[in-house]
C-alpha cells in the first residue's frame, strides 16, 4: 500500500477531497498510514460551507474525492486495485 501512495505521489497523480467528506476519509483509511503519502490537494480548507479552493476550482472538481491519474478523471472512492491499473502501478505481487 505504501509503495502504491508513493507511485500515486511520484506520478502526479492528484486526489482532491475535503476533510469534512466522509468518502475522502474511506479513500484515506484504505491507505492506512500510508495515507499522508498521498498527493492529497483539501478543496474545502475553511469547511463545508465555505467556497472551494481555487486550485480545485481550476482543475474543475465538482465532487469529492475526485482523481485525476494520467490525465483522467475518476469520481467517487476508488479501490486500491484500481488506483493500481489507472496508475500503471507495477508491484511485486499481493496487495497493491
Amino acid at each position: 500500500i505504501r509503495g502504491l501512495a508513493e507511485h500515486l505521489s511520484r506520478t502526479e497523480a492528484k486526489f482532491y477531497g475535503a476533510s469534512w467528506c466522509p468518502h475522502c476519509t474511506e479513500q484515506k483509511e484504505l491507505f492506512g498510514e500510508s495515507a499522508r503519502r498521498l498527493p492529497y490537494v483539501e478543496c474545502s480548507p475553511a469547511g463545508p460551507n465555505s467556497r472551494q479552493a481555487s486550485v480545485c476550482n481550476d482543475a474543475g472538481i465538482k465532487s469529492y474525492p475526485t482523481w485525476i491519474i494520467n490525465g483522467e478523471r475518476y469520481t467517487g472512492t476508488q479501490n486500491l486495485n484500481a488506483l493500481a491499473q489507472y496508475s500503471k502501478y507495477q508491484h511485486d505481487g499481493g496487495k497493491p
